[in-house]
């Protein structure tokens, strides 16, 4: 419980055993008082002839705890996240089909690239110079393109996972009661808005 201490500051009594009562102290660190010593330091005021001081006793409610294992369980597992990666399973599957076309592609240009130098370039062929500089095009091309379709369907993904979030996030932020938004600045709840970009 936290106490009012010396009638000039708060401390907190973290545990009572055998007659002494520890105190954590801003001011003094972590100390241990008898009870004389504890009544002396704690007592403010005298009602109906009996010794009173001030103590805040807190509590956590079911709501404390079913929000700490409501977070905890979040953390621990990425359920979480493939709750809004799962409805778009198809355009995952379309992101690494273009990442291993496109690692493909990639792999092909040094060999095009060897048998221009060893073959057209020393046997001195014209013809085959030209279809490997024209496939090395074909090839490039193709690689922007698919890398282009990654980029869009990568956007298109991370839009609608971020919409989801932040609408998620309002509909979190709608529930709470109003006393939570008179602890909380503005710049903090728009810092967690910009945490989910």
């Amino acid at each position: 419980c936290i106490l009012h201490w010396n009638q000039w500051h708060f401390v907190v009594c973290y545990k009572i055993k055998k007659g002494k009562f520890y105190i954590a102290d801003p001011a003094a660190g972590l100390i241990t008082y008898t009870r004389e010593e504890f009544k002396r330091c704690w007592v403010s005021t005298k009602v109906d002839g009996q010794d009173t001081g001030t103590a805040l006793l807190l509590e956590p409610g079911p709501e404390f705890y079913g929000m700490e294992d409501e977070e905890r369980d979040r953390k621990r597992n990425l359920g979480f996240f493939f709750r809004y990666i799962s409805p778009y399973r198809w355009e995952m599957a379309q992101l690494v089909l273009g990442m291993v076309t496109a690692s493909v592609l990639q792999l092909i240009l040094p060999f095009l690239t060897q048998s221009l130098v060893d073959t057209g370039i020393r046997d001195n062929n014209l013809g085959f110079i030209t279809l490997i500089l024209i496939s090395q095009l074909v090839i490039f091309i193709a690689k922007l393109s698919v890398d282009f379709i990654r980029s869009w369907i990568l956007l298109h993904v991370n839009t609608r996972i971020n919409i989801a979030l932040i609408s998620d996030f309002l509909a979190k932020l709608m529930r709470l009661p109003l006393h939570f938004f008179d602890t909380k600045m503005v710049g903090d709840i728009m810092q967690r808005i910009g945490d989910h970009d």
